[in-house]
């Protein structure tokens, strides 16, 4: 069995990789969610968005002890994150420490929205810190969504 974390900007950002998350679930594997902020953009509600992520999780196998909402427990507002790098970066270490890793997702780099880079590039530094190996970016079953670690096997990296 593998632990998998996945670090996304806001809630409702799973739905991009939902048909994974459902298919490494009924496959046996341990499933990490963080969001890495509140989602209240554009006036949402963080806590109702947090709410109907937790359950679209819940119904595919991720249990409510492997959901991480950084977001609101860090006062992170949608659009602010790169206010909080720091918070992110030394969160994200603790949690892939205390749990363990084999693989984790992120968003794909997109150069135009701050939080969706932001939960790239401090995840990104959460693995070459707790894995002391480099890391590699590679598309898996979406477009929006990287693989950062295990590294890909040679051939196995994708241009942005």
């Amino acid at each position: 069995m593998k632990k998998i974390w996945i670090f996304l900007a806001h809630p409702d950002d799973e739905f991009f990789i939902h048909s994974f998350i459902a298919r490494t679930a009924k496959e046996g594997h341990r499933i990490y969610c963080a969001y890495t902020t509140d989602g209240g953009g554009y006036g949402a509600d963080p806590l109702r968005r947090l709410q109907e992520s937790r359950a679209a999780l819940h119904e595919v196998g991720v249990s409510s002890e492997s959901f991480f909402d950084l977001g609101v427990r860090l006062k992170i507002p949608d659009g602010m994150s790169y206010r909080h790098l720091n918070a992110l970066y030394e969160n994200c270490l603790v949690l892939m420490g205390d749990q363990g890793i084999d693989e984790v997702i992120v968003p794909a780099w997109e150069g135009g929205h701050v939080d969706h880079d932001a939960a790239l590039s401090t995840t990104e530094a959460g693995c070459l810190r707790v894995s002391f190996e480099s890391s590699s970016c590679f598309r898996t079953d979406s477009p929006q969504s990287s693989a950062l670690w295990p590294p890909p096997k040679a051939g196995g990296i994708f241009g942005r």
